[in-house]
């Protein structure tokens, strides 16, 4: 028997079209969710990799992938020693997913070949693509290359020929990521802030945060007494690494420590040779490396940031992955309090092991959370329970608007704006997907199959209804959702483009599907009665949703759930009952009871500020006498000499280029005008020992720092002329600005924006509105280089 893998629903269709004859001639094999969706509909018989794993399968696979992360790597062989810890430790949660990727396709693969003769295999083969958990996009695909590297393994051990095929056409697009300018996001003061008696600064890696919980966070910030928020993200961090030389000692470690690997793969002869002993593996293996290098390039910066402002505490918006891990752990070994927010409340439960880094305090919801992540060994000292910022004005919202949960208007503009009927009911479905590959399975993909059919059935024959999908914005099968759109269903309608804001505002009642996930807040805080249809979610007890039941209807069949909406739409007795429950159920998880999220934020960080002996900060001292118009010299000078030690202690400690990016970027959050930046590099080049530089040796890092703080800044006042000047370097070398990182363009292009069409918030929000319109990408940019 021969067999024919498809990995994407676009092969399908090139088979379909071009070569109709293989599918006499093979059997067609995916593990892949949408195609095997697209076979089922066009009545192709085939072999779903998910029919030969059951639920204690995927329970062994996820908890051995756990534990083979924390004991990958045996420093003994080579080191991995980056300031004074193992980069492999902070690596290891990165290995999760395709360690059980790996351990699941083992499975499949050796219960295919032990369940039928394979004489050959051909296939669509995915490019190789290794897999952290933050990417790339889209994961399921990263994962599936994994996978098929295990197949490849087995093959081989079993003496199969194997085969490529090649379609020569794309693959489907699937959910793309949308990358876009935001300049409202930030707000904009029309005066330069006041300099104050500020003599500590919080630092805020904001990488994990949404653009309103960082806005929150940085006004709660402004309250702690005598401290100062600086907001920095990995983007800043990449600007900077691209002036940076780099740390020789921790690049020649990983390069040993990589050929190492390789050898020992050659050797391996342990339980797990599908992963270790498996040469068509490496390329997973080369990611890890590849990011191990990101975090000690990032860690270089975020070390002279860190000896230059000598933060009381550093915030984080997440800090479970290897780059955030380094930053923590650089933080620490400097005696700096380091806290990270954990968005908890709703997730399947087994999602939240791994998910807590080495921050010393985590900033959790809920009892919810203290209590799943204890039972994950997490010490209950280091869970601080504070609600959530990201719901919290929402939340006041709800609180008093208690009642009729939508007002008639605001439900009729949403339902035009959707281009929904009017005089029909709305039940809109919030879905994600359910598996990443074969990494993080949530649900049995062939019994969601089965109940996404059963879907359309109660579409097609409740025609009184309107039914609306908002998918994840992320991770979900846009695919199926666009074919079925195309069925000419008058009742359905994929809301692709539109926001989850109209989606509530224009429903009566919301459906989850198999996932659980925070979209059911923002419908329950909107007063929309939930349904939660589980018909293929596995067993296990770790994989149910991190929710109590009170709250959420749970229905097991979908014409059990055909019930369930007549009733929420028929008795006003019901639905108010299942508003009740849902007001305790959002009290829980939001934490309600106690003092709001910004008092309890407020209260841990007075507490973590103003307790130990604390440095003041020499480039506080600086901002506030640099601030001053008259006498810049003379004022900068004299702040000048009192940074002088930490100055030379950052010189010792790094190299010109990355002293130079950090106070370039202060020199941007504070808005100083670029005349005085240069004024100021003058002074940095006549009052300490550079060692000869010159303007022309660092400018580029002078002008990344400077435009990447500027970008971070909330009150922004430069001129346009002062705009053209300061880039005239852009100007007279444009090789240099095209071979520019894709951070860089982002904030070049921000900065020119925001200079050019000032502080007018209408101008703003049009251009803004334009930007989206046009989908600017900054991928256009990138492809010149």
């Amino acid at each position: 028997m021969e067999l024919l893998y498809f990995t994407d629903i676009s092969q399908v269709q090139y088979v379909m079209d071009q070569k109709p004859e293989l599918l006499d001639q093979m059997l067609p094999v995916t593990g892949d969710i949408v195609v095997a969706w697209e076979l089922q509909r066009l009545n192709i018989p085939f072999i779903d990799e998910w029919s030969y794993l059951e639920p204690d399968d995927i329970e062994r696979s996820w908890e051995a992938a756990n534990n083979l992360s924390v004991h990958w790597w045996d420093e003994s062989l080579a080191s991995t020693a980056y300031e004074g810890f193992a980069l492999a430790d902070a690596a290891r949660q990165e290995l999760v997913y395709p360690f059980e990727a790996c351990l699941n396709a083992r499975l499949v693969y050796e219960r295919i070949f032990q369940s039928m003769t394979v004489d050959r295999i051909s296939g669509f083969f995915l490019p190789e693509t290794g897999v952290i958990r933050t990417g790339p996009f889209p994961t399921h695909r990263a994962v599936r290359s994994v996978a098929q590297a295990v197949l490849f393994y087995a093959a081989e051990k079993n003496g199969i020929p194997l085969t490529r095929v090649d379609s020569n056409s794309p693959l489907s697009k699937g959910t793309l990521p949308k990358r876009k300018i935001s300049l409202g996001s930030v707000q904009i003061a029309s005066e330069p802030e006041e300099p104050g008696n500020h003599d500590k600064v919080i630092l805020v890696y904001d990488d994990g945060m949404s653009s309103g919980e960082r806005s929150v966070l940085v006004d709660i910030l402004q309250r702690v007494p005598a401290c100062k928020a600086v907001v920095i993200s990995r983007q800043q961090l990449e600007t900077g690494v691209f002036v940076n030389t780099g740390d020789a000692a921790a690049e020649k470690s990983l390069t040993e420590s990589w050929l190492t690997f390789a050898a020992f793969s050659t050797q391996y002869h342990g339980e797990y040779p599908e992963i270790f002993a498996n040469p068509h593996l490496q390329f997973q293996f080369k990611r890890i490396w590849d990011e191990m290098r990101s975090a000690a390039g990032y860690g270089e910066l975020f070390s002279a940031f860190l000896d230059m402002l000598q933060p009381a505490l550093v915030l984080f918006g997440h800090e479970a992955f290897t780059i955030d891990r380094v930053l923590v752990r650089l933080a620490q070994t400097r005696s700096i309090p380091t806290a990270a927010f954990l968005h908890g409340g709703i997730a399947p439960r087994f999602g939240f092991r791994g998910l807590v880094g080495d921050a010393d305090s985590l900033l959790v919801w809920n009892d919810l959370d203290v209590e799943l992540l204890t039972s994950y060994g997490v010490k209950a000292s280091r869970l601080k329970k504070i609600g959530s910022l990201r719901y919290q004005a929402m939340y006041d919202k709800y609180k008093v608007s208690m009642g009729p949960a939508l007002f008639a208007e605001g439900k009729r503009g949403a339902k035009t704006r959707l281009g929904l009927p009017g005089d029909r009911p709305v039940v809109l479905l919030i879905t994600a997907a359910i598996n990443a590959g074969f990494a993080a399975p949530v649900a049995n993909p062939q019994k969601h199959l089965e109940t996404v059919g059963e879907l359309v059935e109660l579409f097609r024959t409740r025609q009184e209804i309107s039914f609306i999908i908002k998918a994840h914005p992320t991770y979900d099968y846009y695919e199926i959702y666009r074919k079925l759109q195309e069925r000419g269903l008058d009742n359905f309608y994929f809301l692709e483009e539109s926001t989850l804001e109209d989606a509530v505002n224009a429903s009566d009642v919301c459906l989850l599907v198999n996932y659980c996930t925070t979209a059911l807040l923002e419908a329950m805080l909107n007063r929309l009665p939930l349904l939660y249809l589980e018909t293929a979610i596995y067993p296990l007890s770790d994989w149910r949703d991190n929710v109590s039941e009170a709250g959420i209807q749970r229905v097991q069949t979908v014409p059990e759930l055909g019930k369930q909406i007549d009733s929420l739409l028929i008795d006003p007795l019901i639905r108010l009952k299942a508003l009740d429950a849902a007001d305790r159920l959002i009290g829980r998880v939001l934490d309600s009871g106690e003092a709001s999220p910004d008092e309890r934020l407020l209260a841990f960080v007075k507490t973590i500020t103003g307790t130990g002996s604390v440095k003041e900060s020499a480039a506080l001292k600086l901002k506030i006498k640099a601030c001053a118009d008259q006498e810049f010299e003379k004022i900068f000078v004299s702040g000048y000499r009192e940074m002088l030690p930490s100055l030379n202690s950052l010189a010792q400690r790094h190299n010109n280029a990355v002293a130079v990016f950090v106070l370039a970027y202060q020199a941007g959050t504070m808005h100083l005008l670029p005349a005085k930046v240069l004024t100021q590099f003058r002074l940095f080049r006549k009052l300490h020992k550079t060692g000869g530089m010159a303007w022309r040796d660092t400018d580029w890092a002078w002008l990344h720092g400077y435009i990447a703080g500027y970008c971070k800044c909330r009150n922004r006042s430069d001129s346009r002329f002062a705009m053209i000047r300061f880039l005239s370097g852009c100007i007279v070398q444009p090789q240099k600005l095209i071979s520019m990182p894709r951070s860089y363009l982002s904030n070049v292009i921000e900065y020119l924006l925001l200079t050019a069409i000032g502080n007018n918030r209408l101008i703003i929000s049009a251009a803004e509105w334009l930007l989206q319109k046009l989908s600017v990408s900054f991928r256009v940019l990138q492809s010149l280089k």
